[in-house]
């Protein structure tokens, strides 16, 4: 098959037989039959370092390593995975996007690819800390602290982040805004020479195509499905440029 596929909120762990076996048999299906694999994040409930001895977590990026041989992958860091590093990176055979937003051209087309979080502008807390866990001082910090110091800490996160989107107002804010996409678009303003990119992006659990504007040029943005209920989805772009939604 001629395309490329790109997932993500997945949220892989212990917990999650099915939808881990699912995972397996899709990079096993996919394996030299497709151009690449895109996974934006969140491709684990939890990351709290690439020290981590969980035995679902290493037998995972095991799979990855195998599917690597024949197939690239790339992985974008979420909000529960972003302590993803270069140990997890040479185990998996994954090429990082250590950037996001990132721009890439699939199949002649510019997409800006993202896990989604830096777009919910409005959630102005939920910023200050995406800021300040991306530093690399506050990492070598918190993972000096002991693998169950972190894994108490990742759960005091988690717990929050799901308190919070429980809540009406929260649940408003926690979405992109077009503030947020513009700021993408702007980025990338100047490699793009005066083209607008299409976004794809996860972190809201909210899978939709919405059509938006930029400097008066119409772009579409696609929202990648969770993964829950013992089932996924993914975003199949073709080489033709055709775009569409499959559920797994």
């Amino acid at each position: 098959m001629n395309c490329t596929i790109f997932m993500s909120d997945m949220h892989l762990c212990a917990d999650t037989p099915q939808l881990n076996a699912l995972f397996f048999r899709k990079l096993d299906e996919w394996a030299g039959k497709i151009d690449a694999l895109y996974l934006l994040g969140d491709i684990f409930d939890v990351w709290v370092g690439d020290d981590d001895d969980d035995p679902v977590l290493i037998e995972i990026t095991q799979k990855m390593q195998a599917f690597t041989s024949q197939t690239p992958l790339f992985v974008m860091r979420g909000n529960r995975d972003f302590l993803l590093g270069k140990k997890f990176a040479k185990a998996s055979g994954a090429t990082m996007l250590d950037n996001d937003p990132c721009l890439i051209h699939c199949y002649n087309t510019p997409l800006i690819l993202s896990h989604g979080d830096i777009f919910c502008t409005d959630d102005v807390e939920y910023q200050k800390f995406r800021r300040q866990s991306r530093k690399r001082i506050w990492q070598f910090f918190v993972l000096m602290k002991s693998l169950e110091k972190r894994r108490v800490l990742a759960n005091q996160i988690r717990t929050l982040s799901q308190h919070k989107k429980s809540e009406a107002v929260q649940y408003e804010i926690s979405d992109v805004t077009l503030q947020g996409l513009n700021n993408a678009q702007k980025q990338f303003s100047g490699s793009l020479k005066g083209q607008v990119a299409h976004i794809i992006h996860g972190h809201t659990h909210r899978p939709a195509t919405h059509t938006h504007s930029f400097q008066n040029q119409e772009y579409q943005r696609f929202v990648l499905p969770d993964w829950q209920d013992d089932k996924g989805g993914c975003l199949i772009m073709w080489a033709d440029g055709n775009i569409d939604f499959a559920s797994l």
